[in-house]
């Protein structure tokens, strides 16, 4: 698991169109709740001006407990899934039997598989990550007010 503290709070402000959610137009996340009482008054303020503006769309304000882990602790996390992913996928491929055909193009493709599979193990293995991190603060209240 990680290493959150257990009194970490995230407040996000989400506008919808229709059924969906369009927008997430605030996030917050690792506020402790001493933050969040002094501030929950504004958090409010910021969802009811955003309805005021948008009569028609639903606003919703979530206050509740973190869960997800944000920027280190999230690659880390993510790191360590995806190289239990990597590996299993790799063994899969090597125990994989391969249909022999005339010009060996079943082997030769497996063989490229099996070398991407590898070098992705060993990028991840070296900390490399490129996929999407969430983000500690999303503010787009002024395009939305």
């Amino acid at each position: 698991m990680s290493n959150l503290q257990p009194s970490w709070i995230c407040v996000k402000i989400t506008v919808y169109k229709g059924y969906h959610a369009d927008r997430v137009v605030y996030y917050r996340g690792q506020i402790s709740i001493d933050m969040l009482e002094k501030w929950r008054w504004y958090f409010e303020y910021l969802a009811a001006r955003i309805k005021v503006k948008h009569p028609r769309r639903k606003v919703e304000l979530t206050i509740c407990p973190q869960t997800l882990p944000l920027g280190d602790e999230y690659v880390q996390e993510k790191i360590k899934n995806l190289l239990r992913h990597r590996r299993t996928k790799l063994q899969k491929l090597i125990n994989t039997p391969v249909a022999s055909d005339l010009f060996n193009d079943n082997q030769i493709d497996l063989e490229k598989k099996i070398e991407q599979t590898k070098a992705e193990i060993a990028a991840l293995e070296r900390g490399e990550y490129t996929g999407l991190v969430p983000p500690y603060y999303i503010n787009e209240i002024k395009q939305w007010i």
